[in-house]
C-alpha cells in the first residue's frame, strides 16, 4: 500500500459504474501498486471497499479546476487527442493534494534520481498560463544556474523545461489560504519574452522558501550592453589624448552595481559638447579616454549634431550620468562661449552678404515693377458695332 486516508472522491459521468454519488463525496481511498498498473480501491471506512479502478501506467496527473474544490486534481487517461479522466481527487490544501499527487505518480513511474544540494522537488500548480505554456502536469526536480532554470524529470533525468533568465522578471512568496501551505508555494512571474508573455508559474515545492532565497541570490547574466568596459581611467591626470595605448584599457568588466548606475545614453546636447571637446582637445585637461571619427557633413545634415560624427564604442554612451566629470564645467563654459561667437559671426556674415546683393536685387525688382505698370495703362480695343 502507496498512500491511503479519506479524500473527497468524484468518478466522472461516463465512468459512474464505481459509485452512485453525482457529485464531490468524501471517501476511503487506497493507492496499491499492481504489476504494470495503479489499483485505488474506493469505500466508505478502511476495510470496507465498494469498488476498484484500475489505472495504466503511462496515466498523468495534474491539477484541475473546479468551482467547489479549490484544490482538486485529477488522473487522465494518456494516448489520446482528448484526455479523458479516470478519477477527480481533492485534498484540504494544497499540501495534501500535492502529496497525494506525488504518491500517485511515484506508483505510476518510480523516481530513479535523487535531488542533490542545491536541487528542489517542484510541481506545477496548473492554471490558465501553465497551460498556454505547455506545462501542464509538470514535476521533477528544479536546479538554479547562473545562465537558466532547470527541471529535470525524477525517473530518466532528462531536462523537461529550461526557464532563461531574460523570461523571469521576478519571484515572490504568495500568502496561502490555509496556514498548512504556508511558504509551500512559489511563484515565478515571466514576461513578454516568455513563449506564453507575462504571467505566474506557481509551482508547490516543500522548500519553497529556500527556493525564493535561491533566486533572489543567485548571480544573473548581465544584459550585452551592460557589460560594455567603462572608458579608462587614466593614470597619469596630465596624460594627453595621443599617448593613449591598448595597455591602459581595463581587463575586467566593472562591478554589477556601479554598470546598473550608469545612464545607458546621453543627450543630443551632451553629445555636442562630447564633439566640441574632441575637436578642441586642448580645453581638456583631465578626463577618461575617449574615441571619435569625424563624418564630414553632406548632403543637409548639418542640423543634426549626430550626423557629424560616429561613436566607436558604445561604453562612450555609458559614461558618468550628463557626463558630469571632474574639471569639465569650466571646460564646458568656454565650448559654449566658443559655439556662441561661431554663431554670432554667421550672423554677421550673413548681413554682410546681404548687403552686397541688395543693389542688384533692387534693380531686377524695379525692372519688374516697371513692367507690370505699363502693362496695366494699356487700352483695351473698342467694342463692335451694334446691329439693330
Amino acid at each position: 500500500m502507496e498512500i491511503c486516508g479519506v479524500i473527497d472522491i468524484k468518478v466522472p459521468a461516463k465512468g459512474r459504474k464505481f459509485g452512485s454519488w453525482k457529485a464531490w463525496k468524501s471517501q476511503w481511498c487506497e493507492v496499491l501498486k499492481n504489476e504494470n498498473r495503479m489499483i485505488i480501491n474506493i469505500g466508505h471506512s478502511k476495510g470496507n471497499v465498494t469498488s476498484c479502478l484500475a489505472v495504466p501506467n503511462n496515466a498523468i496527473t495534474y491539477r484541475i479546476k473546479s468551482r467547489t474544490k479549490a484544490y482538486g486534481f485529477g488522473i487522465f487517461y494518456a494516448g489520446q487527442k482528448e484526455q479523458q479522466p479516470c478519477i477527480f481527487l481533492a485534498g484540504k490544501s494544497e499540501t495534501e493534494s500535492q502529496k497525494w499527487m506525488k504518491s500517485i505518480r511515484d506508483v505510476l513511474k518510480p523516481p530513479t534520481h535523487t535531488k542533490t544540494t542545491n536541487e528542489y522537488t517542484v510541481s506545477i500548480i496548473d492554471n490558465e498560463h501553465s497551460k498556454a505554456a505547455g506545462l501542464t502536469g509538470l514535476y521533477g526536480t528544479l536546479s538554479v544556474k547562473s545562465e537558466e532554470i532547470l527541471v529535470t524529470d525524477p525517473h530518466t533525468g532528462k531536462i523537461k523545461v529550461t526557464l532563461h533568465w531574460t523570461q523571469i522578471q521576478c519571484s515572490y512568496l504568495p500568502l496561502p489560504a490555509v496556514s498548512d501551505d504556508l511558504h509551500r508555494v512559489c511563484t515565478i512571474r515571466t514576461n513578454s519574452k516568455f513563449k506564453a508573455g507575462d504571467g505566474d508559474l506557481e509551482l508547490y515545492c516543500t522548500e519553497a522558501d529556500e527556493l525564493h532565497n535561491k533566486l533572489l541570490s543567485c548571480p544573473r547574466p548581465l544584459p550585452r550592453i551592460a557589460t560594455t568596459p567603462l572608458p579608462p581611467t587614466p593614470k597619469d591626470r596630465h596624460t594627453r589624448y595621443d599617448h593613449w595605448t591598448s595597455a591602459d584599457s581595463p581587463s575586467t568588466t566593472p562591478p554589477r552595481r556601479l554598470l546598473e548606475s550608469r545612464r545607458m545614453s546621453r543627450s543630443e546636447g551632451d553629445l555636442k559638447k562630447f564633439a566640441m571637446q574632441q575637436s578642441a582637445p586642448t580645453l581638456r585637461t583631465a578626463g577618461s579616454q575617449q574615441h571619435l571619427v569625424l563624418v564630414p557633413r553632406c548632403n543637409g545634415l548639418g542640423q543634426k549634431s549626430s550626423s557629424h560624427f560616429l561613436l566607436t564604442s558604445v561604453g562612450l554612451l555609458l559614461a558618468t550620468p550628463g557626463y558630469s566629470e571632474p574639471n569639465s564645467m569650466q571646460d564646458l563654459r568656454q565650448i559654449d562661449q566658443h559655439l556662441l561667437s561661431k554663431r554670432l559671426q554667421g550672423i554677421v556674415d550673413e548681413e554682410s552678404l546681404d548687403a552686397e546683393g541688395k543693389s542688384e536685387e533692387d534693380e531686377d525688382y524695379e525692372d519688374m515693377l516697371h513692367t507690370n505698370i505699363e502693362q496695366t495703362n494699356d487700352v483695351p480695343p473698342p467694342l463692335p458695332p451694334r446691329q439693330l
